[in-house]
């Protein structure tokens, strides 16, 4: 945990420029000084001094933020923003952390076999009419603000582990060996996304392995559980590089950004700091990968206006936002829309959209009202949340277009 005085020393270099102002989406809605970086970092600053008390005011206006990170990339300052505000929610945890989060975090999240469970309820709450007969009811609204998030959740089928031994075989002969490492919310909500995602690869001539990993600790990190996102991440990193892979590779852009940033858990003195730097230079994104690959020699997709939203640790995490273009532009048969505002957060942000849902709505709006402007078809995009996020705009604002994780593009191209 960064310390009081690293807070207010971060946070003070802050010159209240207000750019911060015009790239932050949630100030874009509530006009509030209060939800911008320049008025967090105000309230930050006198609170690591002793002159504000760390309050549920505080915490509730630190939490309203959406961590997607457009302040901090755009700040001529380079105020870390986004790591002073993980400190400050690892400062509240610390001293209280409600029973719900204590249950997820400590009983569920590190136990992937116990994160299954919690998917097959959800299927049968989904098949045995539950879902009709509380929405029809208005019982649903018991629910509170997840009410308002509950068409975010798609149909449940067999999970990722469920469905694996109908992936393609790995090539006789390959050139690389690559090591998968499978998402919760692709192994539990979207699996289609990384049966794309491995087999293509397979088809490209990487033996891709999956093995047995833990949650990359991000929803953890969100709420501050310093902890168990470092116990979670010395797992994985062990795992993967006791298996000498030449790349690592996922699916879903938020936990591959994580995977990248391991090093930043651990002081510099910690044998796992050095462990999680070897683990970054192996760390890609799939379309980073597929563009070592030559991947674009045989693709071919009906004639399609396809466009491309940029996930935010696409775009500020990795950095990497257009590689997932270039990969597009390559495929035969694609028109392809440049979106506006391409890397603007969708809203969704992990569990953002449940305990802010008219914020969510609002980010969201204005993202599928830029896609309709493209006339596209197709919208392609790099992570499971946003997808799920565009699948539920694409109902909720009557946008005729179908959303397409970047994987299932290619693969389907390919054929």
């Amino acid at each position: 945990m960064k310390d009081l005085q690293w807070i207010h020393e971060n946070a003070s270099k802050c010159a209240k420029c207000g750019d911060c102002q015009s790239v932050c989406p949630i100030y874009r809605e509530t006009k509030r000084e209060g939800s911008v970086a320049r008025g967090r970092l105000a309230m930050l600053r006198f609170a690591a001094a002793g002159e504000l008390p760390f309050d549920e005011e505080l915490k509730d206006g630190i939490y309203e933020c959406l961590m997607c990170g457009s302040c901090a990339a755009n700040c001529s300052s380079a105020v870390p923003v986004t790591d002073i505000l993980y400190s400050a929610k690892e400062i509240f945890a610390a001293r209280k952390t409600p029973l719900i989060q204590r249950v997820m975090f400590h009983h569920f999240l590190p136990y992937p076999r116990r994160l299954v469970l919690t998917n097959r309820l959800l299927k049968i709450y989904q098949n045995a009419g539950l879902r009709s007969l509380l929405r029809k009811s208005g019982l649903i609204n018991m629910l509170g603000p997840l009410a308002k998030a509950e068409d975010f959740i798609p149909r449940i089928s067999a999970t990722f582990r469920d469905q694996q031994g109908s992936l393609e075989s790995n090539p006789n002969h390959p050139k690389w060996k690559v090591g998968f490492f499978l998402g919760c919310a692709t192994n539990l909500l979207k699996p289609a996304q990384a049966m794309a995602a491995v087999n293509i690869l397979r088809k490209m001539a990487c033996q891709v392995e999956i093995p047995e990993t833990f949650c990359c600790g991000l929803p953890a990190l969100t709420y501050g559980q310093s902890e168990i996102v470092r116990a979670l991440a010395k797992k994985n990193i062990d795992i993967f590089l006791q298996n000498r892979y030449e790349y690592i590779v996922s699916d879903c852009v938020s936990c591959t950004s994580q995977l990248k940033d391991y090093a930043k858990l651990f002081e510099r003195t910690d044998p796992y700091y050095e462990k999680a730097l070897c683990l970054s230079t192996k760390v890609v994104d799939f379309a980073q990968l597929l563009s070592k690959m030559d991947h674009g020699k045989s693709l071919f997709y009906e004639n399609q206006t396809v466009t491309y939203h940029v996930p935010c640790h696409m775009a500020r995490g990795l950095k990497a936002g257009q590689e997932p273009v270039e990969v597009l532009k390559s495929i035969a048969g694609i028109n392809f829309v440049p979106l506006p505002e391409e890397d603007a957060c969708c809203g969704a942000a992990g569990s953002y959209l449940a305990t802010h849902p008219e914020l969510s709505l609002a980010v969201l709006e204005r993202k599928m009202e830029h896609i309709r402007t493209t006339g596209a078809s197709i919208v392609v995009t790099s992570c499971p949340e946003c997808v799920m996020q565009l699948e539920r705009g694409a109902r909720l604002f009557h946008v005729p277009v179908k959303v397409k994780h970047l994987a299932e593009m290619v693969l389907e191209a390919s054929r």
